[in-house]
């Protein structure tokens, strides 16, 4: 090394410099694209599957209210258009459900979705078909009885599985993040 111009020294050390530039920067794009990856998947799994969680939960207690709303309607068309607003929650629930299952899910997501399914399948077959029955029919009693008897008692399962699922949903976004932060 002492044999060496100071020209030779100072290009090689330039090029040391430059080797460990670039390398430097190469680990940096790689824990850039490992970070982006993990927001993709924070974005795409979680937070989208969040708010199709939540308009499946916002049809479910849209239905509820029109049911409630249902069982004082003054006349017979009052009580077929709370009916219809049933229909549509059932049909918006189902369909942004049916989205939502066709994701990926993790192991632990897919046990708690068909809790869900099964729950909802239930709340509608069980309670809501019966109430709109009862409003077509303009028979508050029987709709109040619906309400009481059934619509409630299978609410409470039903949005005991959302909650899970939505907890869930928080829980996997939260690894992500840490495991963003650890890299």
């Amino acid at each position: 090394m002492k044999n060496l111009k100071i020209g030779t020294r100072l290009s090689l050390l330039l090029g040391l410099m430059s080797l460990l530039l670039i390398l430097v920067g190469g680990v940096g794009l790689q824990g850039l694209g490992a970070t982006r990856d993990a927001l993709q998947t924070v974005y795409e799994d979680r937070t989208v599957a969040l708010g199709q969680i939540g308009s499946v939960r916002r049809a479910v207690q849209g239905s509820q209210v029109a049911a409630y709303a249902g069982m004082s309607a003054a006349t017979p068309e009052a009580g077929a258009r709370f009916g219809e607003a049933i229909e549509k929650d059932i049909a918006d629930g189902s369909k942004m459900w049916k989205t939502y299952m066709a994701t990926q899910l993790t192991v632990e997501e897919e046990r708690i979705a068909k809790d869900v399914s099964q729950a909802l399948e239930r709340f509608v077959a069980e309670g809501l078909h019966p109430v709109q029955k009862a409003l077509r029919a303009h028979d508050q009693k029987e709709v109040g009885r619906l309400i009481t008897s059934a619509l409630q008692p299978l609410f409470t399962p039903l949005a005991k599985h959302l909650d899970a699922i939505v907890q869930l949903q928080v829980d996997v976004a939260k690894q992500e993040y840490d495991g963003a932060v650890a890299r």
